[in-house]
């Protein structure tokens, strides 16, 4: 069977509107609970993010059988308390740049002093 993906444009590509089929092709704008995927794919962070952040207390969610239901509120409740980060203050771009120096540092120890000869000493 085919993994059904949720549909947040509210459309089914067939005019088709959520009066009609309202379990299959609800929009965010209407639908009020999703599930871990749905979150997820909802605030673009991964599945795993979601469950962490539901495991470590920092989103809410509500057990309805086997499934995990998180509120629309709850994930930009969620979102709203991740920190804002700058360009400059990312993790990845601050070590990417000190390999980068590291790399240049260790091509110039590599590389042996050229002797410059002055044009005096050629001719």
């Amino acid at each position: 069977m085919p993994r059904r993906t949720p549909n947040f444009d509210n459309s089914d590509n067939s005019g088709n509107s959520d009066i009609i089929n309202p379990g299959k092709n609800s929009g965010n704008g209407n639908r009020r609970g999703y599930t871990v995927a749905e979150a997820s794919q909802y605030s673009r962070a991964t599945q795993w993010a979601v469950r962490t952040a539901i495991r470590n207390g920092q989103l809410k969610a509500r057990a309805i059988g086997r499934r995990l239901i998180i509120l629309r509120e709850d994930v930009d409740a969620w979102l709203d308390s991740t920190p804002v980060i700058s360009g400059s203050d990312t993790p990845w771009l601050r070590q990417r740049q000190q390999k980068q120096k590291r790399k240049s540092a260790k091509k110039l120890e590599l590389c042996p002093p050229v002797a410059v000869e002055s044009e005096d000493e050629v001719a």
